[in-house]
């Protein structure tokens, strides 16, 4: 209804609730609709507390809102309490029990009433054992769900009636068993609660599936075995390239995996790892090899100095346009402030004579003071734009010379500061079936970004690394080359 008051008309002025407390319990939220729909023309009516369109009666309707934002918090606190002190006594508070179990009503001798506890299913219990068995054997989260599903047996409902049944199982299925200690007889409760309180964990009532030390060894084995997969915003301090990387074709950043025995560590694609090569047919990348060769074209091909000298070039020829239009920009501005102080001297000269008053002086210097200072402003950043690009094209040695330092720098220096030099002149490295292409411009002492970036592109199939062409002088044998916009 919310969404309908921003038709035009408006299809209706008044929503009629039975209670204020059911448009909202949210004092927030009850100022921020409320405020909306007031300017579109839209009242709120409560049958059962009518309160007048008047100053008494807003602060009644605020009073109303109050008592029903302290019932609602007050009421889950106590729902909060009540649910520790039934899984305390070793029952379970909510209304579904994990794969392997069922709920059973029985009576507390306590306080009398029925809670429920979790008794054995005799289907999926020994699935549940089935699974214990073969993680303790050391068989991974993926070969037992596809020995599960080859075997025809169903996964479990999904716990919210939200989600859609899966129709196969999943490693996240598999891992959320074997360190669900509700089956080696323990009940469990608040693990993700908001409330800030630990989550109680008590000998349950209930019969377990496995023993405690089959589920620790199962837990054990399990981390020993997983693969340590880690984003590459982690991974800053290890590899070199990670963050740089990208799959050219779903665009995801290659994250870090090692291997099972972790002797060799890949650049990888997490669409791939996911969803699979019918998804992404981006390469797995060995990242000892694949850094070596990115290194051995960085320092052959873009940090060489033909190739410097060759961007130094076109980035003459490039720039003489915009030097041109800026130092006339810069001219202009000259002339806007010339005519600005020459203003000023007239309404100076005219008040000296008389012609003016103080309070008319103001008024008319005022504008022109401030006028004066913008153009200084403005004059100062083109001036200082344009000694940047002066600079650049008077003095190549000084390129070539901080060029030559940049690369010095990446072969000596730990893989953390050379990520972090790469990351100021290589844009990303896209990667695709058989080929690389590393983004990069050539680096500056000033650090500014040219206009146009050049592409580097390494033959992943061939065991002789790559090709490179710049503008106007080609380094390589084979040449590819494309301009884009940094």
């Amino acid at each position: 209804m919310i969404a309908d008051t921003t038709d035009k008309p408006c299809p209706f002025r008044i929503i009629l609730v039975w209670k204020f407390s059911r448009f909202s319990r949210a004092k927030l939220d009850n100022a921020f609709y409320k405020d909306r729909l007031k300017r579109r023309g839209v009242r709120i009516l409560s049958i059962k507390e009518p309160v007048e369109d008047s100053p008494a009666g807003r602060l009644m309707e605020s009073m109303i809102e109050s008592f029903d934002e302290y019932y609602s918090d007050n009421l889950s606190q106590e729902v909060i309490r009540g649910q520790r002190k039934v899984a305390s006594r070793g029952f379970h508070p909510g209304n579904r029990a994990p794969y392997g179990y069922r709920l059973k009503k029985v009576q507390d001798v306590n306080d009398e009433a029925f809670h429920n506890i979790f008794v054995i299913d005799p289907v999926a219990a020994p699935i549940v054992r089935r699974i214990f068995r073969e993680a303790i054997a050391g068989r991974s989260h993926r070969d037992i769900r596809h020995g599960l599903d080859a075997d025809g047996i169903p996964p479990p409902e999904p716990m919210n009636k939200k989600h859609a049944k899966r129709e196969k199982w999943a490693d996240s299925t598999i891992f959320k068993i074997i360190h669900n200690k509700r089956y080696p007889g323990f009940i469990v409760w608040g693990e993700n609660s908001k409330s800030g309180l630990p989550p109680i964990v008590v000998k349950g009532r209930h019969e377990p599936i496995v023993s405690e030390d089959e589920f620790d060894l199962a837990g054990r084995v399990a981390a020993s075995n997983a693969h340590k997969v880690t984003h590459a915003k982690q991974t800053s301090s290890e590899y070199m390239l990670s963050q740089m990387l990208k799959c050219r074709g779903c665009g995801a950043t290659l994250i870090v995996r090692p291997s099972k025995n972790q002797t060799v560590a890949y650049y990888q694609s997490n669409t791939r790892r996911h969803d699979g090569v019918e998804v992404c047919d981006c390469p797995n990348l060995n990242i000892q090899e694949f850094d070596e060769r990115f290194l051995k074209a960085l320092f052959g091909d873009v940090l060489c100095p033909s190739n410097v000298q060759a961007a130094i070039t076109q980035m003459k020829a490039e720039t003489s346009g915009p030097y041109e239009e800026q130092h006339a920009r810069l001219q202009a501005i000259e002339n806007d402030l010339l005519e600005v102080q020459k203003k000023q001297a007239r309404v100076m000269d005219a008040y000296e004579d008389g012609a003016y008053t103080v309070k008319q002086f103001n008024e008319r210097s005022a504008p022109l003071r401030k006028n004066e200072a913008r153009l200084k402003q403005t004059r100062a950043e083109a001036a200082s734009e344009l000694d940047n690009e002066a600079a650049i094209l008077a003095k190549p040695h000084e390129i070539l010379q901080f060029v030559s330092q940049v690369a010095d720098f990446i072969k000596h220096s730990p893989p953390k500061d050379r990520k972090q030099m790469l990351k100021r002149f290589v844009k990303c490295v896209w990667i695709e079936p058989g080929k690389a292409t590393i983004v990069y411009r050539i680096p500056l002492p000033n650090d500014a970004k040219r206009p146009q970036a050049t592409e580097l592109v390494l033959a992943l199939d061939e065991p002789v690394p790559p090709t490179v062409h710049v503008s106007p002088v080609t380094c390589g044998v084979r040449c590819r080359s494309r301009s884009r916009s940094s």
